[in-house]
Order: C-alpha cells, then sequence, then structure tokens
C-alpha cells in the first residue's frame, strides 16, 4: 500500500497521503475486512451460549465502529477543504478508535 503514495506524491492538489486511490483503497479493504468480521460474528452469535450473546453484540458496535471509522471519515472529508482534510481523517480516527477501545475494555472489565 505504501508504494501507491509515490505515483502521486509530487501533485499540486495532494495535501495528504489519503488523497487519492489510496484513501479509496484503504476504504475498500475495511469495508470488505467489515463483511468478514460481520459474518464471523453471526456465525459466532448462533454457536454461543445465551449469556456470551451480550458481550458480542458490544464486540460488534466497538468492531464497527473500529473498522469502519477510516473509510467514513475518508469519506466525509471530501465536504471540508483540502488542506483540512488530513487532519479530520487522522484526528477522527484516532478519537473514533479510541472510543471503540474504552467500549471494549469496558465490556471485559465487567464481572
Amino acid at each position: 500500500m505504501a508504494f501507491l503514495t509515490a505515483f502521486d506524491d509530487g501533485e499540486h492538489h495532494k495535501y495528504h497521503d489519503f488523497g487519492g486511490f489510496q484513501g479509496f483503497a484503504l476504504s475498500t479493504i475495511r469495508v470488505v475486512l467489515y463483511v468478514m468480521f460481520i459474518y464471523g460474528i453471526i456465525v459466532t452469535i448462533k454457536a454461543v451460549p445465551k449469556k456470551a450473546k451480550g458481550f458480542l453484540k458490544a464486540l460488534s458496535a466497538a468492531g464497527t465502529m473500529y473498522i469502519l471509522a477510516f473509510p467514513t471519515l475518508w469519506f466525509f472529508s471530501f465536504i471540508i477543504t483540502a488542506y483540512l482534510r488530513n487532519r479530520l481523517i487522522v484526528f477522527g480516527n484516532l478519537f473514533v478508535q479510541l472510543l471503540a477501545i474504552v467500549i471494549l475494555l469496558n465490556q471485559l472489565s465487567k464481572k
């Protein structure tokens, strides 16, 4: 993935590494990963006892936030000015993924 940044690195319109094909490819990979994650959650929910289903629902919510943070922010970053997109993507992604980790830690610390 990193080698793709070399193709349009010097372009005048490029303010960050996610501006071109790289952002689209990374978003596509994340969406495919999300589909596989949801499939795994559905299969697992059918196989576990009722007591564990609450945890799996929280895991699926936190996992959804964690995996889809980048594609969502990348898509909505095209609304704002080009030179601010990197800040939205990077800091927004960090914030949403931190929130997902806090949710998971909260679930794991419950008895």
